[in-house]
């Protein structure tokens, strides 16, 4: 049953996924998407919400509907009315943004009425864990067989980060993508597209472009993955990324391929939706109700679509 406080009263459990914000509107409709089909796959409403920049995307851009960010969620209706968040991250390790950032926006938010409390979850990669390197490879499988490369030499790349521990996700994902590609691949490499000045972040070398120019004079195939989660200014169409690669092959005699962005959908509802929350009886309830309505409004797709996400990826 909901607390009441000061005579008001406090609504359950809310969840928000969240993840950095951006300028572009692709990176928010993505969220929300990814949002969505959570929602469904899991039983519960999952609420898209950017930590910053994305409020300033023009909302004819995004179906008529403003982006939400943390600040203006938790001063809203529905965050004075909350009485624990759930933070989903959409993130794949520990920034700075969710160690540093985001816990002191949620202690005030906390202070501000007796009962609230605040959970933020793990990112979406944790050590041993192998599954984001399964989705890396079939997606690498896939573009090597529409390409029809042979042997290509394959980069992992991501934005580059002045944080070590979020680099160190990269390099064991990448290690994993290493072992998991073998025969299928000339050679591997982690990298980034963009660092920081300074000796202290020289871990993010090699840069996608240097690499691909040291690449360029013994390299006839070139595969590049991308450890990204949103289209927008880098990752997106005619983003970064596609320029630095569309540079390197530019020379007729070079074959190169940027891998698809990993689709968020599959994994991180694969991720969270078996790990599972702890909610009371009447929470489970609400939300199997809007998990059935979800089906019935979406004419049955939603159950289909759970099916064939389970059937992919088996049930951890």
């Amino acid at each position: 049953m909901d607390r009441l406080v000061n005579g008001k009263s406090l609504e359950s459990t809310i969840y928000l996924l969240v993840d950095n914000g951006s300028l572009e509107a692709s990176a928010t409709l993505n969220l929300r998407s990814v949002a969505r089909i959570a929602g469904l796959l899991a039983g519960l409403e999952i609420h898209p919400v950017s930590l910053l920049h994305s409020s300033s995307v023009d909302p004819s851009l995004l179906d008529g509907e403003k982006a939400q960010v943390m600040q203006e969620f938790l001063s809203g209706d529905l965050g004075q009315s909350a009485r624990k968040l759930q933070i989903l991250p959409f993130f794949f390790g520990p920034s700075r943004a969710l160690s540093e950032w985001l816990p002191e926006k949620l202690k005030i938010w906390r202070q501000g009425k007796q009962g609230r409390e605040f959970c933020i979850l793990d990112p979406l990669h944790r050590s041993g864990d192998d599954r984001l390197s399964i989705a890396l490879a079939e997606l690498c499988l896939e573009s090597i067989r529409g390409n029809d490369l042979k042997d290509p030499f394959l980069a992992l790349v991501d934005h580059g980060t002045p944080v070590r521990e979020v680099h160190e996700v990269r390099e064991e994902i990448g290690g994993l993508l290493k072992e998991r590609m073998s025969g299928r691949i000339s050679g591997f490499s982690t990298c980034s597209m963009e660092r920081r000045v300074g000796a202290e972040y020289d871990f993010n070398e090699p840069l996608l472009e240097n690499l691909l120019k040291e690449k360029k004079s013994g390299c006839h195939e070139m595969l590049v993955a991308q450890l990204f989660l949103s289209p927008g200014r880098h990752a997106g169409e005619g983003g970064d990324l596609e320029q630095i690669c569309t540079a390197f092959t530019d020379d007729s005699s070079v074959t190169g391929s940027l891998v698809p962005r990993l689709w968020g959908h599959i994994l991180w509802c694969w991720r969270f939706s078996w790990k599972g929350f702890a909610m009371d009886h009447a929470t489970r309830q609400k939300n199997r109700a809007y998990s059935r309505r979800s089906d019935r409004l979406a004419g049955g797709r939603n159950r289909k679509c759970r099916e064939s996400i389970f059937t992919r990826w088996g049930r951890r």
